[in-house]
């Protein structure tokens, strides 16, 4: 059985472990390792990628209790060093958090409960259980903002199947009697085995992009994106390939998204340093129907409108 360190710990990226066993995965050489801070694809978030061994690891699979790590080349080591991509872990680590954060809001919403979910590489979609409209969509996606600004904590816990119940929260059948929970403070709890951060402000901003009809429901499409600390300065323009450029033509950028207090930059300093959102900047251009939380407000949060259903815990997107 391979330990799981990214579970207890989604920021560690390097780590030493022990091979246990080797295999062959299509063809190409893999190996077991009895301990590993690589994520395995799983419930819609895909994997990790990195080095083991300054060998490329291109796949990382779940096997029963074991973790695959399938590499590019096979090497004769059998203690291991391991550093997995940061930008890639924590793009998803942001991006699958405000799934959640998103998820929730539909349901508070729309009453409209998430049955699957997709990470892509541009953006990540949702499904739905019934159909919403475009101002249930944006209401969804301002109240996400909210939650997002106002900096609230996230906690990971693991509770028996029992406890779980207890909580209000539907275990996944698969899980055993142990389940990993989710937590955001005063909004948010679901069963979940995927890398999250500590504070909902990492995510930034999360946008949504469109939305249709699919199997009954609503597919819904959004972007993360975020100013992380120690991001390399943007250009004015922003070039193709770079990670924080959102799919589409400029035209297209989002305009609508309120400025947000976790913004690396204020918007006088973004527009002087040439952030590359300055024309369309969710940190820039506000609403005028939209009140947001200074800095020290912390989980006091306003609301942009009313629920439509009570909150509470249960209904969430499907356990992984």
């Amino acid at each position: 059985m391979t330990e799981r360190l990214y579970r207890d710990d989604p920021y560690l990226l390097e780590f030493e472990a022990r091979v246990v066993c080797r295999r062959e995965h299509e063809g190409r050489p893999a190996v077991v390792l009895d301990r590993t801070a690589f994520y395995a694809e799983s419930g819609g978030q895909p994997w990790d990628t990195g080095m083991i061994e300054d060998v490329p690891v291109v796949a990382v699979l779940e096997s029963g209790e074991d973790v695959l790590h399938v590499l590019d080349a096979p090497f004769a080591a059998d203690r291991v060093r391991g550093r997995v991509d940061g930008e890639r872990r924590r793009d998803h680590r942001e991006q699958h958090h405000g799934q959640h954060l998103l998820s929730r809001a539909f349901v508070e919403v729309a009453r409209a409960r998430t049955v699957s979910f997709h990470l892509g590489a541009e953006h990540a979609t949702i499904d739905l259980d019934r159909e919403v409209t475009e101002e249930q969509a944006r209401t969804a996606e301002i109240l996400a903002n909210e939650v997002i600004w106002g900096a609230r904590p996230v906690a990971v816990r693991t509770v028996s199947r029992a406890e779980a119940v207890a909580l209000g929260v539907t275990p996944p059948a698969e899980g055993g009697d142990a389940v990993r929970l989710v937590e955001v403070a005063g909004f948010d709890r679901q069963p979940c085995g995927g890398t999250h951060p500590r504070s909902t402000a990492e995510v930034g901003v999360v946008i949504v992009l469109g939305r249709e009809r699919y199997k009954g429901g609503s597919r819904v499409r959004f972007r993360g994106m975020s100013c992380s600390t120690g991001s390399p300065p943007c250009s004015p323009r922003p070039r193709k390939g770079c990670p924080r450029r959102p799919p589409g033509p400029s035209r297209a950028w989002p305009r609508r998204i309120a400025a947000a207090p976790s913004c690396s930059s204020a918007p006088s300093t973004a527009r002087r340093d040439g952030c590359w959102l300055t024309r369309g900047c969710p940190f820039i251009h506000r609403p005028p129907t939209l009140s947001l939380p200074t800095s020290g407000e912390g989980n006091a949060v306003p609301r942009a409108a009313p629920p439509s259903s009570p909150r509470s815990t249960a209904g969430g997107p499907p356990p992984i």
